[in-house]
């Protein structure tokens, strides 16, 4: 991934921060914000924020994007990237651990939200990048 020097990064579930941060440590200095819904994911990626001395131009905010939604659209991005979960809701064998059920399955966010999200939030000529499984995806 590249990113033009006016380019804004949003990485939706942001995770412990790799992407934002892997792009700072290449040398990028754009704005770039994750959003992360598990709390110990996202104290994990400010942590690794202040190791790889990237405070100034990343910054991650521990929420649901959808809640976040009405507030960050008033600044778009130029790039957006996710990995969202990818399992459906209730369907496979289900994980005990809450952070894996959250980071595999649906339960908070879904396809459609996370589309609905990246519509609002993405300039126009913006780029969209997702890692997400082809059985998984609706019929459009």
């Amino acid at each position: 991934m590249r990113l033009k020097k006016h380019e804004r990064l949003l990485d939706i579930g942001s995770g412990c921060g790799i992407i934002p941060i892997y792009m700072a440590r290449k040398g990028y200095t754009n704005d770039m914000t994750g959003v992360e819904i598990q709390k110990g994911l996202f104290d994990t990626a400010q942590k690794n924020r202040v190791i790889n001395h990237c405070e100034d131009h990343v910054r991650f905010i521990n929420a649901d994007i959808m809640d976040v939604l009405e507030d960050m659209k008033k600044d778009h991005f130029q790039v957006i990237v996710a990995n969202p979960p990818y399992t459906k809701r209730r369907s496979g064998r289900i994980c005990p651990e809450e952070s894996r059920l959250l980071a595999r399955y649906e339960e908070k966010l879904d396809i459609e939200s996370l589309t609905t999200a990246v519509s609002k939030l993405l300039s126009k000529k913006g780029r969209f990048s997702a890692i997400y499984r082809h059985a998984g995806l609706p019929n459009l």
